[in-house]
């Protein structure tokens, strides 16, 4: 999201020795700009600032061709022969509630088709696999606690927080390939750090590394052939991302993104497949490599793309996916 924030950005010590006056409100409006991308949207350790608010509304389109696959502890990879599409929108608030307190809140909605629902694998997993699906996503809000600032002095900041989803609305259609989440309530932890600075007079830059655990709430707990009497699904899972983003003036600001998501559980052909659970109780892993680019104007608004290719998976689609946005900032009163 695009963020005005109080005199305590940790962009503020940085920037006085740079520019002065309006220049730091606007270098300030651009560095958090850079949370705002699709991918990754209120991502980083700084938080709006008390009484401001900001909203990200964005799209992004998914394309899977390959699944990778787990089979007698060999891997493979499947041809989903047309694919599958995947288009979505996002919908994303955050509002400061105290200088260094957020609430976030996510609303997305997806549609997921095959584009051909003949194909040998749409047949074989059953369960109306390739069907075309609509719906909600999967509903998030997020706390965020900023505990570090760099204008106090601090290398980083840091910040701490909690997450929450709210799966309900895709559990119907949760045994497809096609699906939008798994039915599950989530909840877990959040830690992450970042640094904002200037650098060659002009140039910018942010880095950010963000760091999860959510325990999913089971659809199931007794879903068959768990090892050490594991019956339920799914699993809690791990996830981390990461970006770092540079330009050369405050109006344009491009750099790689990563994602990373890790879940326990079976391996592909350990699965029931008659079972609706059948996703939900795989082991995952999912590594992704991007870029992301933010172009914004003097005011409070910018345009976000990015770009994101899956390039490690395990018993998980290898996917890429494009998004973009627009990000709105100063939506509530300045603080003091």
């Amino acid at each position: 999201m695009i963020r005005v924030r109080n005199s305590k950005s940790p962009l503020a010590g940085a920037s006085n020795t740079v520019v002065a006056g309006g220049r730091v409100r606007q270098i300030v409006v651009l560095a958090l700009s850079l949370m705002c991308a699709p991918a990754f949207a209120g991502s980083g350790p700084w938080v709006v600032g008390n009484g401001q608010a900001s909203l990200y509304v964005g799209s992004e389109s998914q394309r899977i061709t390959r699944l990778a696959i787990t089979v007698d502890g060999e891997r493979d990879v499947v041809d989903v022969d047309q694919g599958l599409t995947a288009f979505g929108l996002k919908g994303i608030a955050s509002l400061g509630v105290t200088n260094r307190a957020e609430l976030e809140v996510q609303l997305p909605w997806w549609t997921t088709r095959a584009n051909r629902t003949d194909e040998p694998l749409c047949d074989a997993l059953g369960q109306q696999a390739c069907d075309t699906t609509s719906t909600v996503g999967v509903l998030a809000a997020k706390t965020k606690v900023l505990l570090l600032d760099e204008y106090f002095g601090s290398p980083l900041s840091l910040s701490v927080g909690a997450e929450f989803r709210y799966g309900d609305f895709t559990a119907p259609t949760r045994a497809r390939l096609t699906n939008a989440g798994e039915g599950t309530t989530d909840l877990g932890p959040t830690v992450s750090i970042g640094r904002v600075g200037s650098f060659m007079g002009k140039a910018y830059f942010l880095g950010q590394a963000e760091l999860g655990w959510r325990y999913r709430f089971p659809t199931t707990r007794n879903y068959p052939d768990f090892p050490n009497g594991k019956r339920a699904a799914p699993l809690p899972e791990t996830w981390a991302n990461a970006e770092f983003l540079v330009g050369s003036s405050s109006r344009f600001v491009v750099g790689p993104s990563f994602g990373f998501l890790y879940r326990d559980g079976l391996d592909w052909g350990e699965l029931d497949l008659a079972d609706p659970d059948r996703f939900a109780a795989l082991n995952v892993v999912t590594a992704r490599l991007g870029a992301t680019a933010i172009l914004h104007n003097d005011g409070n608004l910018a345009l976000v793309g990015s770009v994101l290719q899956a390039v490690a998976t395990k018993n998980n689609p290898n996917t890429l996916s494009v998004g973009i946005g627009v990000g709105f900032s100063g939506l509530a009163r300045k603080s003091e």
